[in-house]
């Protein structure tokens, strides 16, 4: 006999009662592939618990979670003992080892696998040869009588119903965010958590004019994105997050006025009521008024962004911006919020993330972040990968405490 056979043998030994040492000591090629699956159903979770108490001659069935094989296809019970309704009860001599048993597949059939007998029960329903990941998908929904651009992130199977975060870019930014927002639904999707995030008319992968882009239309998708979500995935509807970036922070209020949500995160949120933040940004009250007429008279007007874009601002854009108060949202929200800016930041200035921190004196908790050395991109449009960095990491922790 090999070495290595003599080993195997002696692990055996170890592993498993006297009269079982022959056959269990027989050394044969793999014939299954480990396998899981995304989390059990009450009638899944009674077949395998009744499977298991057939196996072990127990009395009652072991109780079982639902994501029992999520992590590792090895089941591990009690050390010599089963937990059942009627309490703990003995599976065997103490001198065995924890009744443990391998979830597998062969040729496709799904069975359980005593692993100390290797005894195998044929299982009615499907699992999978690959340890669950998150999934992303890009798509197109129905919203407003058009098409728009989202991504779904569906995170890799865990408790069930899941909470949802829906992302909310700025003006003339992207679902994605130069990746930041890319990065928040990945680490979501980690601690699973879902999200969802939607490019605005004329944003990113949009096929509509800058134009359609007001409050309203932006309300619209939000809503429309969300409800795809909560139709899609299996979400808790107690449990709805926003994250809103400039002027997303801005929708994020807005949003939380007419949908229930339980957490709240705002980087830098042009969160001034009316006009005021956009004032500054088209150049001054007198630009303003001009711009604003000739959008009137014209439908929309071009202006090109500090950054060099170039946009159609409509009619719509203006008296939505104008009749807007999301100081109300923010007195008005009970959830828990978090608050982020730069140290920085020009566009949407310190002062008024702190506003809004020091006035959402109704949320069950708050919590405010500064990134020193930060300007508005917050290190995603210069390249300052540690102060995007914080900004995720600080954010998706707020999310996986509170939501």
């Amino acid at each position: 006999m090999s070495a290595l056979r003599w080993v195997a043998c002696l692990r055996c030994v170890s592993l498993l009662c006297v009269g079982l040492l022959v056959s269990a000591c027989q050394v044969a090629p793999e014939d299954y592939q480990a396998a899981y699956i995304e989390e059990l159903n009450d009638n899944q979770i009674q077949e395998v618990a009744g499977v298991i108490q057939q196996d072990l001659g127990l009395n009652a069935a072991p109780l079982l979670s639902a994501s029992a094989f999520q992590d590792s296809p090895i089941l591990v019970l009690a050390p010599a003992l089963a937990n059942t309704p009627q309490g703990k009860i003995a599976s065997g001599r103490s001198i065995e080892p924890p009744p443990r048993f391998q979830l597998i597949t062969i040729q496709e059939v799904c069975l359980l696998q005593n692993v100390a007998t290797r005894v195998r029960h044929p299982l009615s329903f499907d699992c999978f040869t690959a340890k669950p990941v998150e999934r992303s998908r890009d798509l197109w929904i129905e919203s407003r009588n058009t098409s728009i651009p989202i991504t779904l992130v569906q995170p890799a199977a865990r408790k069930k119903p899941l909470p949802l975060v829906i992302l909310i870019h700025g003006h003339g930014g992207t679902r994605h965010e130069a990746g930041g927002f890319t990065q928040v639904a990945e680490v979501l999707a980690e601690r699973g958590i879902a999200s969802v995030r939607m490019d605005f008319p004329g944003c990113g992968d949009s096929r509509e004019s800058f134009s359609q882009n007001n409050l309203t239309n932006m309300l619209a998708d939000i809503e429309s994105a969300h409800r795809y979500a909560q139709s899609e995935l299996d979400i808790d509807p107690t449990r709805i997050g926003l994250l809103g970036f400039s002027m997303g922070g801005r929708l994020a209020l807005l949003y939380s006025q007419t949908t229930p949500v339980k957490t709240m995160a705002l980087w830098a949120p042009a969160a001034t009521d009316g006009a005021s933040s956009m004032i500054n940004a088209l150049g001054g009250q007198s630009s303003y008024a001009q711009m604003k007429a000739r959008a009137e008279d014209d439908g929309a007007v071009p202006f090109t962004t500090a950054w060099g874009q170039q946009q159609l601002l409509g009619r719509q854009f203006f008296t939505d911006i104008e009749n807007s108060r999301p100081s109300s949202a923010v007195n008005e929200f009970s959830g828990d919020m978090f608050v982020l800016y730069g140290s920085l930041d020009q566009v949407v200035k310190p002062a008024v993330p702190q506003a809004v921190y020091k006035k959402a004196t109704r949320a069950s908790s708050r919590q405010i972040y500064v990134v020193e050395g930060a300007d508005h991109g917050l290190g995603l449009f210069s390249n300052e990968a540690e102060l995007t960095a914080q900004a995720v990491n600080e954010t998706t922790s707020f999310f996986t405490q509170h939501l």
